[in-house]
């Protein structure tokens, strides 16, 4: 679960919430920011050849930060997701009921700027599509191994995100769906060449220890997609429900695909 944190202004008669007095859309007060806290859970599925031909699948969850500045034209929007999760082999083992990956950290950090493509006349419709800046890292360590257990995924890239939202009324409160694609399309990436990085590293001997690569969207995937809803509460703050969905692959010498699922709840606070 993702609990994230967005809020607006309320107008108050008699000590009551009036909807009436707080329009749909972003029309009468185009700059607004919002700021998202929150956690996320889900599942975790992984596949990593450092440490093992056998999937692994199970359950991630951690906290997610996410910054929100609209302007009449633009959406600037900064998230991040740090996460930790445990996975264990598919098919299991029962000679070995310690084997598992355990993910610690898992981080990605997305910078975009969308600009408004397309709204509608009362501006309860909103199309955003700009450029994407996207860091992760996710560190693996494989419980059953010794000096040979972690492994290391960096990815660094611009790309490109859209981003659809529609407010409307519904059972008498004011309701935002949204839905929005990040998709970096070319970067660098860092794989270690074995999986004892961590000791090279203690040990002041990186030279050799990363594979650098300028990698593409072609063989280095890594997309996320969001979509969900809100609604206003009493009190002027926001409440919303999404899914969640980040995917990876990596091909280069040893192969390594990350796919997670989270259910988001959220919860939100305006700043301005």
């Amino acid at each position: 679960m993702v609990i994230t944190v967005m809020g607006q202004e309320v107008s108050v008669t008699n000590g009551e919430f009036s909807a009436a007095d707080n329009p749909l859309g972003l029309a009468k007060q185009p700059r607004q920011s919002l700021l998202n806290i929150g956690l996320h859970g889900g599942s975790s599925v992984q596949q990593d050849a450092y440490h093992s031909p056998l999937r692994h699948v199970g359950f991630m969850g951690g906290i997610h930060i996410q910054s929100r500045a609209y302007s009449r034209d633009m959406l600037f929007d900064v998230a991040s997701t740090i996460g930790l999760g445990l996975a264990t082999p598919v098919p299991e083992q029962p000679l070995n009921p310690n084997a598992g990956i355990t993910s610690l950290p898992y981080s990605n950090i997305a910078l975009a700027l969308g600009f408004n493509v397309y709204q509608s006349d009362d501006r309860t419709l909103r199309l955003f599509a700009g450029p994407l800046l996207n860091a992760m890292i996710h560190i693996k360590t494989n419980n059953t191994f010794g000096n040979s257990a972690r492994a290391m995924d960096l990815h660094g890239a611009l790309g490109g995100m859209a981003r659809a939202e529609k407010d409307f009324t519904f059972l008498g409160k004011q309701w935002r769906a949204s839905s929005q694609l990040n998709l970096p399309l070319i970067g660098f990436a860092q794989r270690p060449y074995y999986s004892t990085v961590v000791q090279s590293i203690i040990a002041n001997e990186t030279a050799s220890a990363f594979d650098f690569q300028f990698v593409s969207l072609l063989n280095f995937p890594n997309i996320k997609w969001q979509t969900g809803v809100e609604f206003m509460l009493g009190t002027g703050n926001w409440l919303g429900l999404a899914y969640q969905w980040n995917f990876y692959d990596y091909t280069r010498f040893q192969r390594v695909q990350v796919a997670r699922h989270a259910l988001i709840l959220s919860l939100g606070v305006r700043i301005e």
